[in-house]
């Protein structure tokens, strides 16, 4: 979470002047959309479908809490 919050307030920094800084944030975010989804699959073949479902019943949200 650490590059993604570097990676926004680089882009903040800049705000809408320059739109290439925006690019290193998008980057990021996909990275970290396309890993957890990744991760996902991974988890539910080593723990069998029935604890992984039972793991996202408790666990409501992937990466930060409350949003996503």
């Amino acid at each position: 979470m650490g590059e993604g919050f570097f990676s926004f307030s680089i882009a903040l920094v800049f705000y809408f002047a320059n739109l290439w800084a925006w690019t290193y944030f998008v980057f990021i975010v996909g990275l970290f959309i396309s890993r957890q989804r990744l991760d996902d699959e991974f988890c539910a073949e080593k723990y069998g479908p029935e604890k992984w479902a039972e793991y996202q019943a408790r666990v409501k949200y992937r990466i930060i809490p409350g949003i996503y």
